[in-house]
């Protein structure tokens, strides 16, 4: 067996040891190589031609070595700085440092890139280019300046200040020029003293006292106001909050927050404030009581006047339905109106003056005169209600009724004495007939009883019907009773005496027109005396339709509302109409349409009937033919109860 020499051994270790690392070196040089190539390198010479393009140039730019090789790395890229200028070489000043490069894609997208050269002293040494894909990173830089650009304008918009207080040297720092406040120049806010300066001292001692309980609470915020004055004396109103950062002893190290120019707001408040109470004093002086309710019918205000009106405090109305102010029968059907006009819109009281009776918080029910508004706000409505007492207007009503009533009681006993001539005249010449042909007969009933004595006897009974007719008649005018007024429905009365008078009077054949208004439908009359009115108007037209061609024998009764206290009844004819010399006097006692067939009184007591109810009695000619008289008598509104809207 043969011996190795040792030094033999030992060469071949050395040999075996540097064969070994310097397999090892090469595969270290080719990882980093492997490991550069992956990564955005590449390598260009003075002129900006591409030599090098790594394999992640290709992933970042989309173009293969084959491709970029040869060509101007940046018209191959379409290169440009950021403000725009395009880029053939890279600037002597940037191969040592870095840019930011806006660069395309193979496919059109555009890139930012960060370019850092590095390079040789000699001007034939190439440069080696190291990129970064940095735009996500510029995206979101740019989306925070728009975001910080939009920020400042909102600011400025709405006359908002962002602003930094460092509690320890006590400067102010405003940021993004967020300082400017109207009537106060840039600059002049820099520190707490020159804030404070301008403040109210008042709102400054407010705004210290809360910053101290802040602080001693450790709250995480705080919210102020105050006014400030600016160089021309202008006083604005600023309102807003900061957010509170303390160190770590719980010293309050700095504030950040906003301020927010209200004086308009504030300016609005205080004039919304001064008309709010000139509206309160003017409801609280006003005698009718005001009540305002929401949908639900729930009392939303009740003034001082309703206090006073219905007996019950404003606290306790407040919340209440509004139908404890009502009659229990009338209040129990109150939500039903409410609920009935909100789902069908169907008024039937707003803006309407109605006549109904309230009840008091003692019980005690009096009539009122209520008229009812309307309103919408914010979605919301609301229905305010003017209530008046009317209790002690009834009262003068019915003793200037019961005036009126003995008035024309004494107007009555004025006319017996207007007519008393004119009877005395008409009275006398019959009753002399009578007794001259009474004596007539007397002197005749010697000889024979009959014959001419017979003619004398009968002429002398029909001059006293005469007589007694007339007599009659002024007995009945003289004698009438008081008016007694009640609610009587108009068109019952028209037609019941429409029926009397036609009985006599068929052979006429007169066509009777109806025209009745449905809200003419009651009067407050005496139903008796209105018939009698109507008979007596519709008596003449019958008569002066006598010498009328039977096709042209018409009469017509209508009514209307002239306003809301009162209604006009109408009669007119197709006849000849009213002589202008009658119809200047033509309700003097004594002047008949009729000739020597009328008594010439019946129209003299038609119109003080009518005046007894206070309405107006006139007559006039057609145009087309014919005459019309017209009459009023008091309207009422018949309430099925106390219905609301």
């Amino acid at each position: 067996m043969s011996v190795v020499p040792l030094d033999t051994l030992i060469l071949g270790a050395v040999v075996w040891w540097l064969i070994t690392g310097l397999v090892a070196e090469r595969m270290a040089t080719r990882a980093m190589a492997r490991a550069l190539d992956n990564g955005p390198i590449a390598m260009i010479d003075p002129a900006g031609t591409i030599v090098h393009w790594s394999r992640g140039c290709e992933d970042l730019y989309g173009w293969s070595a084959a491709v970029a090789i040869g060509q101007n790395k940046y018209a191959l890229l379409q290169s440009r700085t950021r403000d725009g200028a395009v880029m053939r070489q890279p600037a002597a000043g940037d191969l040592h440092g870095g840019v930011e490069l806006i660069e395309q894609h193979r496919d059109g997208r555009e890139l930012r890139v960060l370019e850092l050269a590095r390079s040789g002293d000699t001007a034939s040494t190439l440069t080696v280019l190291s990129l970064s894909d940095i735009t996500a990173r510029a995206a979101a830089e740019r989306a925070l300046e728009h975001s910080e650009a939009r920020l400042l304008l909102a600011t400025q918009a709405h006359a908002i200040g962002v602003f930094e207080w460092d509690t320890r040297s006590n400067a102010i720092h405003w940021i993004g020029n967020t300082e400017l406040l109207p009537g106060i120049p840039p600059g002049t806010i820099t520190d707490y003293d020159s804030w404070a300066a301008d403040v109210f001292p008042e709102d400054r001692k407010t705004i210290e006292t809360r910053l101290a309980a802040a602080v001693w609470a450790r709250a995480d915020r705080f919210s102020f106001g105050y006014r400030i004055r600016g160089q021309g004396g202008d006083v604005r109103s600023i309102e807003g909050s900061a957010r509170c950062f303390y160190d770590e002893d719980g010293q309050l190290d700095r504030t950040i927050g906003v301020n927010i120019d209200v004086t308009e707001r504030v300016a609005n408040e205080t004039q919304l404030a001064a008309r709010e109470a000139q509206l309160r004093s003017v409801l609280e002086t006003v005698p009718d009581a005001m009540i305002v309710i929401d949908e639900a019918g729930a009392i939303l205000t009740f003034s001082p006047a309703a206090e006073q009106l219905f007996g019950y405090a404003a606290r306790e109305a407040v919340g209440m339905n509004v139908s404890m102010l009502m009659p229990r029968e009338h209040g129990a059907r109150h939500d039903g109106y409410l609920r009935r006009y909100r789902e069908t819109g169907t008024t039937r009281v707003i803006d309407r003056t109605r006549i109904l009776t309230a009840r008091r918080a003692d019980g005690h029910e009096l009539p009122i005169e209520l008229r009812i508004g309307e309103a919408r706000y914010g979605g919301v409505r609301v229905f305010t209600g003017f209530v008046r007492d009317i209790s002690e207007r009834l009262e003068n009503e019915e003793r200037l009724a019961s005036l009126r009533s003995e008035l024309t009681h004494v107007g009555r006993l004025n006319a017996m004495g207007e007519l008393a001539a004119g009877l005395a005249h008409e009275i006398n010449q019959p009753l002399t007939a009578i007794a001259n042909y009474l004596a007539a007969a007397r002197r005749g009933l010697g000889d024979h009883a009959d014959g001419p004595l017979r003619d004398h006897i009968v002429a002398a009974g029909e001059q006293s019907l005469r007589a007694g007719e007339i007599i009659r008649r002024m007995r009945d005018f003289a004698s009438r009773h008081e008016t007694d007024t009640r609610v009587e429905p108009v068109e019952a009365a028209i037609r019941a005496a429409s029926a009397l008078v036609l009985v006599g009077y068929e052979r006429l054949d007169v066509t009777i027109c109806y025209d009745l208004a449905p809200d003419a439908d009651y009067m407050l009359a005496d139903r008796i005396q209105v018939q009698q009115v109507l008979v007596n108007l519709l008596r003449n037209s019958l008569d002066a339709l006598y010498t009328m061609p039977k096709e042209q024998r018409r009469i017509g009764v209508a009514t209307r509302t002239l306003d809301p206290d009162w209604i006009e009844i109408r009669v007119s004819d197709t006849g000849p109409g009213i002589a202008e010399q009658i119809l200047s006097q033509l309700y003097m006692p004594f002047t008949s349409t009729k000739g020597e067939a009328g008594m010439g009184i019946g129209l003299s007591i038609c119109r003080r009937i009518v005046e007894a109810h206070g309405g107006r009695l006139v007559a006039e000619n057609l145009a087309g033919g014919g005459a019309e008289f017209r009459f009023t008598v008091p309207r009422i509104v018949i309430e099925t109860g106390n219905e609301q809207p």
